[in-house]
């Protein structure tokens, strides 16, 4: 290893355990000398990491054997925290460190930060979606009611670097990783209590304290053993369920329904809960359970399809309609990535993608029982084959998506009651 001229770590090849924990201890250094002379504020940090992230020379991929290597010779304490299938503290010190993040799965919750830094893509690709929450009425201090806006959305390449701004006013953001694995290198502080609860956020507008109730003993407890009731016993632990819930706090009986999310999918079950929480706290906090759980149900059902499919330009049409809000975005992400294609059409052979094979009854029966426990990941395709004419599909599909929204489309458009497409017929706000 060794030092450019501007002071940036340049490494072409890191071969070896010991070259993983230079590469953290070189970069640690660099940017705490520069820190320092910025007086550690908060936005010097965020530039610096920046700019030292971007100025790295060297590749990283996930090597399982390398990265075994390092966890059993290096000095340097791990970190308490989970965040990422693996995390891997390559170096730290009092005020700084650097991490490498390996992802399987492919998303994080919408969230803020405690902290502030950056962080570089250093393998794979993935949506970036920042937010803004504007918060109406603070139920406590792990809980808050609001708006949650949509600021952008970027697809985001190899060797693309993004500051983080900690606090709830700061980067609120999702991560949607669409290769596995994503390896993403942070430089960051260690938690700052000015910038905690560190909040999680859910459309349409809920901010809670998730890593908060996931450290709390009820919280926790309660969790674990409604999933091992519902294994055992469904019926008896629905009834157990709604029994716990009617007696806790707002916080905790939100986050446990959201950690449950998949029992709600019934209307009539969801009603039960919306009612129950209404009579126990309030009709606002009923009325933004009910969105809240309605919108995660649609998610799921997109997510269990995603599973179910291997062709990775329909995965990458699921990721969109899971993090997109309008059409526009939506359009234009698909032109970052394939900047060849038209929008329209290339969607539209998507949703045919999505609905071929499901059209057939007995076949998509069959599909099912040989797939029992993946049955949910095959809906959404079923829904749209059932709505698009077998004669001329391309030409009319491509029809409804150029018009969006437009009520006086002829033939009517049959997909505008599918909440899991609704990204590609709304127009930005």
């Amino acid at each position: 290893m060794s030092l450019s001229g501007m002071g940036h770590v340049v490494m072409k090849q890191i071969k070896t355990p010991a070259d993983l924990g230079l590469l953290g201890a070189e970069l640690l250094s660099q940017v705490e000398h520069r820190a320092r002379r910025g007086n550690y504020a908060n936005e010097a940090i965020q530039s610096i990491a920046r700019q030292e992230l971007q100025a790295l020379d060297c590749e990283l991929r996930f090597d399982p054997q390398l990265w075994m290597g390092f966890i059993q010779s290096t000095t340097v304490p791990q970190s308490g925290h989970w965040f990422s299938n693996m995390p891997l503290v390559l170096a730290r010190n009092r005020n700084l460190y650097v991490e490498l993040l390996c992802w399987m799965s492919a998303t994080t919750d919408i969230h803020a930060h405690s902290f502030c830094g950056a962080f570089r893509v250093m393998q794979g690709s993935s949506f970036y979606t920042r937010y803004q929450f504007v918060p109406q009425r603070w139920v406590s201090n792990a809980m808050a009611l609001g708006r949650l806006n949509c600021l952008e959305a970027e697809y985001l390449q190899q060797g693309s670097v993004r500051e983080i701004e900690p606090g709830r006013n700061g980067l609120v953001h999702a991560l949607f990783h669409l290769d596995a694995p994503s390896l993403t290198l942070l430089v960051r502080t260690h938690s700052n209590v000015e910038a905690q609860p560190q909040l999680a956020f859910f459309p349409p507008g809920l901010a809670i304290d998730t890593p908060g109730m996931e450290r709390d003993e009820e919280s926790k407890h309660l969790s674990h053993l409604l999933a091992l009731s519902f294994k055992h016993d469904p019926a008896a632990a629905e009834m157990a369920m709604f029994q716990v819930l009617r007696r806790l706090d707002a916080p905790r009986l939100f986050h446990l329904s959201l950690t449950v999310s998949e029992r709600f999918a019934s209307a009539d079950r969801r009603q039960r809960l919306i009612e129950l929480v209404t009579q126990e706290h309030d009709e606002a906090l009923g009325r933004c359970l009910d969105q809240v759980l309605s919108r995660r149900c649609f998610e799921l059902e997109i997510k269990a399809a995603r599973e179910t499919i291997d062709d990775p330009e329909l995965r990458f049409f699921l990721a969109l309609l899971l993090n997109v809000r309008d059409r526009e975005t939506l359009f234009s992400l698909v032109k970052a990535r394939f900047p060849e294609r038209e929008p329209t059409e290339a969607c539209a052979e998507w949703l045919l993608g999505l609905a071929k094979s499901r059209a057939n009854a007995a076949d998509f029966m069959r599909e099912l029982a040989a797939r029992a426990a993946e049955g949910a990941g095959h809906r959404l395709g079923a829904r749209i084959a059932q709505r698009i004419p077998a004669d001329k599909a391309l030409e009319t599909v491509q029809t409804w998506l150029h018009e969006g929204r437009e009520p006086d489309s002829a033939p009517p458009n049959p997909l505008l009651d599918l909440p899991e497409l609704e990204p590609l017929f709304r127009a930005s706000a």
